[in-house]
């Protein structure tokens, strides 16, 4: 968890001066104040130390589209937008 606190100001400073940038910080999802655990309930989140496996990523994303349901309503946008080739 140390690693990512040198980089989350920077991240906050970004989403302050792009107001149509928002700051997602999934960990808050993932750990507590001491530690971060692999599992949630009875499922392996985590593929290594470091990276998300599918259902962990399944997870973050419901997470991230309940905390910015804007984001839903750009994913649905997107997905009615036609292909570019």
């Amino acid at each position: 968890m140390s690693s990512q606190r040198s980089y989350v100001p920077a991240l906050q400073q970004v989403t302050q001066m792009n107001l149509n940038v928002q700051y997602v910080y999934p960990t808050a999802w993932m750990c507590t104040q001491t530690d971060c655990s692999m599992v949630r309930g009875s499922t392996l989140m985590y593929r290594d130390g470091n990276h998300l496996n599918i259902l962990g990523s399944q997870y973050v994303g419901r997470e991230i589209l309940k905390q910015h349901p804007s984001l839903h309503a750009a994913k649905k946008l997107n997905e009615a937008s036609p292909s570019k080739p």
